[in-house]
């Protein structure tokens, strides 16, 4: 077995786009060798926003905390 933390990642990341305490969007993506891409068609009104993400870690690597970003869409 390779020591931790070698190798391409694998596994999920769960991604949630949260507006005041409703969220909007949520999806979980499997990782391949490119990591992921996000897309949705979904067309958010203008508002804040948080989007948040978290790698759930695999047999070489841990699970990241979560992480938040605040966005703001203009109308």
């Amino acid at each position: 077995m390779p020591p931790p933390g070698t190798g391409v990642p694998t596994g999920n990341v769960v991604t949630a786009i949260d507006n005041v305490d409703n969220t909007v969007f949520f999806t979980i993506l499997t990782l391949d060798s490119n990591g992921f891409t996000l897309f949705t068609d979904n067309t958010l009104p203008a508002d804040a926003y948080t989007v948040s993400s978290q790698y759930g870690g695999d047999t070489n690597f841990n699970q990241s905390p979560i992480d938040t970003d605040p966005h703001i869409i203009n109308p």
